[in-house]
């Protein structure tokens, strides 16, 4: 019996590297996993390893970023699973670029996809882990979040707001609720 048994979990960036060990690991503790990526093909690629184990599993391509997505990843899950309990804000980018170098669009696009994208798919997912009786919601974020180094500004700024992005606590509980 794994730990995640009965769990419907969200898990964005799982086209590759810790969002689809991520996506892989709540699987095989018994999650079902719906999970989205950018690239088509890495999505792919994430659903053929997870029906490969026998998981439980939805996949959608799409830019995180895009205000659809979210709302999308939440329909998918409850529509396919019945519910949902975790969130895990995964997906990420970044840019190297000194700051006087830096176009305005870009650190946009760095800041939509790592703060804005994180912040909607939480307020989208709210109010079913709050029908579910609660969840968790992972954001992940980067030890760059506290530091910075040449050319990160767009990068580490964006970790420090994810950093500083809790999840509301409108009938969610936490560790340090009495």
């Amino acid at each position: 019996m794994g730990r995640l048994n009965g769990q419907v979990a969200i898990v964005t960036g799982a086209g590759s590297g810790i969002g689809r060990a991520t996506a892989l690991l709540f699987a095989a503790e018994g999650a079902s996993v719906v999970h989205c990526d950018l690239s088509a093909d890495a999505t792919d690629a994430t659903e053929h390893l997870l029906r490969a184990e026998d998981a439980k599993s939805g996949a959608l391509a799409a830019d995180i970023a895009d205000e659809s997505t979210a709302p999308r990843l939440v329909r998918l899950a409850k529509e396919r699973f019945g519910k949902l309990t975790i969130v895990m804000n995964n997906a990420g980018t970044g840019t190297n670029a000194l700051t006087s170098d830096l176009p305005l669009a870009e650190w946009d696009r760095v800041h939509n996809v790592n703060v804005r994208a994180q912040f909607m798919l939480i307020k989208a997912a709210l109010p079913e882990l709050i029908a579910a009786g609660g969840g968790s919601i992972i954001n992940v974020a980067s030890v760059m979040a506290e530091a910075t180094d040449y050319g990160l500004a767009a990068y580490c700024s964006s970790k420090a707001g994810v950093a500083g992005t809790a999840a509301h606590r409108e009938g969610i509980t936490t560790p340090w609720d009495d």
